[in-house]
């Protein structure tokens, strides 16, 4: 049997390949980094050379966490459209002087000066937010704020359609609830699942696809259920006479809405 004894002074001696190994990843990040850098100062230099259209975006966790996103928008000299990410950052609230702190403090690390347009939802917050930044703008040396930042907040065109859908639908409330009921119902086991779709047979329907279930809070999710649920109402009505199960098919009432 053979017995072999390493030799200490050869054992503390590191590898060649494995030392050019790291030197190779130190150099990689720092090329990257250097890259990042340049990418970042050339931005900088298009944002401060062309007016700026801004978005806000703010939000609520489930975890209950506050976020907001400042999004930049311009048209650079060749006509074509740019899209960047300003800032992605937790907020301590939303409150409109703390939020519009920190989109000045994000225009002054860019060196933004020609902000034409802030887009936000039409809320009373971002009013504040807004007229905070106006404020600020017009203190600014040398300030190019177009008109002094009369007409710098652009209210969102999403946000005030979503105001006005949702204002239809609490006038449909006990309809949009009770098709919300018979969707959960058919959906809610396998067994009732493929009784109803039995019943779409037995009706005759070619319509493809089957019920889903919305979103409350986003009102193109109902518009999408009350469309598929329009498409197999015979199918619906076979269905709760032949379960004897009617309930579940019917509009409440206003007190039993207003309790859920």
């Amino acid at each position: 049997m053979c017995s072999w004894k390493a030799n200490p002074s050869e054992a503390l001696v590191p590898e060649p390949v494995q030392a050019q190994a790291v030197k190779s990843e130190d150099t990689e990040m720092v090329s990257e980094m250097n890259s990042n850098s340049k990418a970042r100062e050339q931005l900088k230099k298009d944002l401060s050379a062309h007016r700026i259209n801004l978005k806000i975006d703010t939000w609520t966790s489930v975890q209950n966490t506050n976020y907001m996103v400042l999004t930049a928008h311009f048209i650079d000299c060749d006509w074509k459209m740019h899209k960047k990410v300003l800032n992605f950052c937790v907020i301590p609230n939303h409150q409109g002087n703390t939020i519009g702190n920190l989109i000045e403090s994000c225009l002054l690390q860019w060196g933004i000066k020609k902000v034409l347009t802030i887009n936000a939802d039409n809320a009373s917050a971002n009013k504040v937010k807004i007229d905070w930044v106006r404020y600020k703008m017009n203190k600014w040396n040398n300030s190019q704020a177009v008109l002094g930042g009369k007409y710098l907040y652009v209210r969102c065109c999403a946000h005030i359609t979503n105001s006005i859908v949702s204002s239809g639908l609490r006038k449909l409330q006990k309809s949009v609830f009770a098709i919300r009921n018979a969707v959960r119902y058919v959906r809610s086991s396998p067994y009732r699942l493929y009784y109803f779709k039995t019943s779409v047979e037995k009706e005759k329907r070619t319509c493809k696809g089957i019920v889903c279930m919305d979103v409350p809070t986003r009102w193109n999710s109902t518009y999408i259920m009350l469309n598929a649920a329009l498409k197999f109402k015979k199918a619906f009505t076979r269905m709760a006479k032949d379960l004897n199960n009617m309930a579940y098919f019917k509009e409440p009432d206003e007190e039993l809405i207003t309790m859920m």
